[in-house]
């Protein structure tokens, strides 16, 4: 409401009147849905000072809040789970490399995969493991750091690859080069 609505309605009689307009129009669907359409269009055009406000108001009011969200969860809990359930199970892979991340962070101390990084890398070596050139539609990945974050290699984009997991449990966190080396000599003697 703006200061000059303010100042109108402290006038004798004027709240009044404006509790009555109001009641009048609830019975109206046509003045409700104009109204509704007028709402939208203020909190587009001001969406910035709106979440502002929001933000303020969800700080001086932290405790009200916790309490509320608390309540719905232990109000919703069966529904609140089974979703985060389907969510998880919808968006596996993202899931997976969030809990890569995490990990990773955890060690290294920092470092983040781009989104759909994984995705991207499986794309670039077209399915093949970056060791033994096994299919990895078939075999399964893992994710590898070809610098192990063990030996001070960061957790990025431009240090990771894929790998078979049997590749990936060889390798361990061993050097990438020195276990090529390995892989070319055992297929010599192998040959």
């Amino acid at each position: 409401m703006r200061a000059y609505q303010k100042e109108y309605l402290k006038r004798p009689g004027k709240i009044e009147k404006q509790r009555a307009a109001v009641a009048k129009s609830r019975k109206r669907p046509e003045a409700m849905e104009a109204h509704r359409k007028r709402q939208l269009i203020y909190s587009k055009k001001h969406r910035a000072r709106e979440n502002a406000r929001a933000l303020k108001w969800r700080r001086d009011n932290c405790e009200y809040v916790k309490a509320f969200a608390r309540a719905r969860y232990l109000k919703n809990k069966a529904e609140i789970i089974a979703a985060a359930r389907e969510h998880r199970h919808a968006n596996r892979e993202a899931y997976r490399q969030y809990q890569r991340s995490y990990k990773a962070r955890k060690r290294a101390g920092g470092g983040r995969l781009s989104r759909g990084w994984i995705a991207t890398l499986f794309v670039k070596q077209d399915g093949l493991c970056a060791a033994c050139d096994g299919r990895l539609a078939a075999l399964g990945y893992h994710l590898d750091h070809i610098t192990p974050i063990s030996k001070g290699g960061p957790h990025s984009d431009v240090n990771t690859q894929l790998l078979c997991p049997t590749c990936n449990i060889r390798k361990s966190d061993g050097d990438f080069e020195a276990f090529l080396e390995l892989l070319r000599a055992e297929n010599a003697v192998n040959n």
